[in-house]
């Protein structure tokens, strides 16, 4: 009877679902704290804090506790967490530094200065990126992540994908016909 019962209890527990614990207004505040003291070369501070609030945003929408303490794993269980926090967390935000990042690289192009207004086809263009990512980060950086599932910067594996560069001539050939 008693390995009835022990049998019984077990085959509860594996069939309950596991809880998953809801990232708290306080926890996505703490991690807005940090994520706002980081910098980034490629894009401002004012950047930096609009995609950091964006992605605590996120956190409480899409991110569980479970999955945070996760990602600290160094195994396939840390890996599939992180991975998470890709396409879930920052995909959507993408858009904001990645807006920056265009513009910016667009205007420090040689070329650039060949265009006849280069501020208007760069911010044209930087527009358009950050539309287009609003719209497709998530499905390219799970597409990315099936072909590099071990990427650690989003953004730059973005701009390291051609079918993203191609994305990005388009854009600029857009804003040039305009």
């Amino acid at each position: 009877m008693k390995y009835l019962l022990l049998g019984f209890i077990g085959f509860l527990f594996l069939a309950s679902p596991v809880q998953a614990t809801e990232v708290s207004k306080e926890l996505a505040n703490t991690y807005f704290q940090n994520c706002a003291k980081q910098s980034d070369p490629r894009f401002s501070e004012e950047t930096q804090k609009l995609f950091c609030a964006c992605t605590a945003l996120n956190l409480m929408k899409s991110y569980t506790v479970e999955d945070m303490q996760a990602s600290s794993r160094q195994d396939q269980i840390g890996r599939n967490a992180t991975n998470k926090m890709i396409t879930q967390v920052y995909a959507p935000c993408i858009r904001y530094p990645a807006r920056e990042y265009h513009y910016q690289t667009c205007m420090e192009n040689p070329k650039t200065k060949l265009w006849s207004d280069p501020e208007a086809i760069c911010d044209c263009s930087a527009d358009q990126v950050a539309v287009y990512l609003e719209r497709n980060a998530q499905d390219m950086l799970l597409k990315i992540i099936k072909k590099t599932p071990n990427i650690v910067d989003p953004m730059q594996a973005l701009y390291d994908n051609k079918e993203f560069q191609e994305v990005i001539q388009s854009k600029v050939l857009g804003c040039l016909t305009q």
